[in-house]
């Protein structure tokens, strides 16, 4: 019997046990199953009738041959009983699609790959088979996608081995990128299975991170924004998103994205720090390197000067002041450090004085 057997269907009609007493009301025959594990499966509609009727559907997967107990009793006191045993072999139907032996494979491109290479298939090469065992359909593949990533590679139709197409680029596959598998029965592609395999270069592939510069020195206005770019640091693999960034704990003032982009966290005043310097460290879970990062903070004009006192007030006393004596002497401050301040007079009478850059009126 097929396993796409319908249940319902009558698989067996011609099923007959004969009474040899002669004819009468004792010689009529009734059909049973015996009970056991897989009397479940079938039964007679009709006792009378030797018609076996399927009830459970049938799984080649799980059982491929059985066999049942059928019994025949006639009708006299005490019955006469007579049982035989019918096998059943379980025919394989095309119920089933295929399936890989892995639902996940990994290719690493080669760190020097030539155009039809094959590529090495982790845990083992793809492949795949017909889970309907008994009819075991031949099966082709394919990829079942349209990326650009697909241009980059062949799948053998009927060995399911990976190879190279055209040559990536060195910027191409910084990203891993996964590509679907197909397999799909030749005599029945409405039957096919998938599996996916991920696509990335080795985690050298010769080339060791390098930041492109052993140093950057950069200068910034002190009165810069915070949240401002001041700077991006830059290493042999832009564009890497595995690639991560790093900046020493203990500086605060400064931030690093993940694309190497150094932030001004924290406002800068020229009058508090001149100069800071930091490492940062780029990684790609296998190599790092790391760059120092000078950065001048520039002083920018931010303080108005400012007098000690709003009013200066000098008297001469008893004696006559002369040309050349000091009157008297005003303090002035910057906030600004290194600016220089420079003094003057104004008024009707000051003409009749000067100051020079201590603040000593003469």
């Amino acid at each position: 019997l097929s396993e796409m057997t319908q249940v319902g269907t009558v698989v067996f009609s011609d099923i007959q046990a004969e009474d040899i007493d002669q004819p009468g009301p004792f010689s009529a025959v009734q059909y049973k199953v015996v009970d056991s594990h897989f009397a479940q499966y079938f039964t007679f509609l009709n006792p009378l009738e030797g018609k076996l009727t399927l009830t459970k559907t049938l799984d080649y997967e799980t059982i491929e041959t059985f066999r049942i107990g059928i019994q025949a009793q006639d009708r006299g006191n005490p019955p006469r009983v007579n049982e035989t045993w019918l096998q059943i072999q379980v025919l394989d139907g095309d119920d089933r699609n295929p399936g890989f032996e892995s639902s996940k494979y990994v290719t690493n491109l080669p760190d020097k790959p030539a155009k039809g290479e094959i590529l090495d298939i982790d845990p083992a090469s793809i492949k795949a088979f017909d889970q309907d065992r008994g009819i075991n359909s031949t099966l082709y593949y394919s990829f079942s996608g349209t990326g650009p990533e697909y241009s980059f590679f062949n799948i053998d139709r009927l060995t399911g081995r990976v190879s190279l197409k055209s040559l990536p680029e060195v910027e191409d596959f910084l990203q891993p990128v996964t590509l679907v598998v197909k397999a799909t029965q030749f005599d029945n592609p409405d039957r096919y299975a998938v599996a996916t395999l991920d696509v990335q270069r080795s985690a050298v592939e010769g080339r060791k991170l390098k930041f492109l510069q052993r140093f950057y020195l950069v200068k910034v206005l002190e009165n810069v924004q915070t949240g401002s770019i001041i700077l991006t640091v830059v290493t042999n693999r832009p564009g890497d998103r595995r690639v991560r960034y790093s900046i020493e704990e203990t500086m605060d003032k400064f931030q690093v994205s993940q694309t190497g982009e150094i932030v001004l966290s924290e406002k800068l005043d020229f009058e508090e720090e001149q100069s800071y310097s930091f490492r940062v460290t780029a990684s790609d879970g296998h190599t790092t390197d790391s760059t120092l990062v000078n950065v001048s903070v520039i002083n920018v004009n931010d303080w108005d000067p400012q007098f000690k006192y709003p009013q200066y007030e000098f008297q001469g006393g008893d004696r006559a002041w002369t040309i050349g004596d000091i009157v008297g002497r005003v303090q002035v401050y910057d906030g600004d450090a290194d600016d220089d301040v420079y003094l003057s007079l104004l008024g009707e009478d000051a003409r009749k004085f000067s100051i020079n850059k201590s603040g000593e009126i003469v």
